[in-house]
């Protein structure tokens, strides 16, 4: 896995095209528990609503949400 992940490592998201079910497995086994969280939401989101863009997804929503109050506190600090 390591080579298929590459240059990636650390990366917010990989994603990373699994040849066999057993390779899919091993893929998903290197999600943590968050990660695992995350995926679920998603899947419960795109099974209600169909296609959804990336930015209507909870998680990013809550990311957007951080990074916009970090920008503001930094422009406070100025």
């Amino acid at each position: 896995m390591d080579k298929k992940i590459g240059k990636n490592k650390g990366a917010q998201e990989v994603y990373i095209m699994a040849e066999t079910t057993e390779e899919a497995q091993k893929v998903d086994m290197l999600n943590n528990v968050m990660s695992k969280g995350i995926k679920k939401q998603r899947e419960r989101m795109i099974d209600k609503h169909g296609e959804i863009q990336e930015q209507h997804l909870p998680d990013a929503k809550q990311r957007m949400r951080n990074q916009a109050y970090a920008e503001s506190k930094q422009a406070r600090k100025r």
